[in-house]
């Protein structure tokens, strides 16, 4: 649970406009590693990213289960969360909202999601294969995967606001306020809940 508001603020102890850790607010330990991202405490609580192929946060690689929950408020464009464990899914917010979960059968277009709003971004994935999509606590879509999962990339992190890849890195421009990542799929109350809860922290 990595959410901005809880950096030190402007005028508290320990801030700083660039920031090197993101604490896990779960207690789990699960910290991000900031890279080039800065913190706005000024008009708001969140990470900013400049597009750099610099710009990052790494988190470990926690995404050990094919039951998971990963959401996130996002404003900007380009891949904002990509994890590295056992599947191959950037998930962004230019053109499309896409997440490929071991081929490209599970994915899913959404226009629009660069306009200079805030979104409630939520992928959930169950053991059956069966991947849904959430845009500000409504049901996009679901897809069901026909491939086995592989293996595509193994390393140690996991990449907020990046894309690793040795010849063509993606990053992403925009701002980054809160990611979330469960070992299980939610259902969509759950997830329209959390959005719920968060939305008036990104009016």
């Amino acid at each position: 649970h990595l959410d901005a508001g809880s950096l030190p603020q402007k005028g508290e102890s320990g801030y700083s406009n660039t920031p090197t850790t993101w604490t896990d607010s779960s207690g789990n330990g699960n910290n991000g590693t900031i890279t080039g991202a800065t913190f706005d405490s000024e008009l708001g609580n969140w990470l900013d990213f400049d597009g750099a192929t610099s710009d990052k946060v790494a988190i470990p690689d926690i995404i050990n289960s094919h039951s998971t929950t990963i959401t996130g408020w996002v404003r900007g464009s380009g891949i904002w969360f990509t994890p590295q464990n056992e599947i191959y899914a950037p998930l962004r917010t230019n053109s499309t909202y896409t997440f490929y979960w071991g081929n490209s059968d599970t994915r899913q277009d959404v226009s629009g999601l660069d306009d200079g709003n805030w979104h409630h971004m939520a992928v959930s994935v169950t053991s059956s294969n069966t991947v849904s999509y959430y845009v500000d606590g409504e049901h996009i879509a679901t897809k069901v995967s026909s491939a086995s999962f592989s293996q595509n990339y193994n390393y140690s992190s996991n990449w907020i606001g990046h894309f690793y890849h040795p010849s063509t890195p993606q990053s992403f421009n925009g701002q980054i306020g809160q990611v979330m990542i469960y070992g299980v799929g939610l259902t969509q109350d759950q997830i329209r809940q959390n959005y719920n809860f968060t939305k008036n922290n990104y009016p």
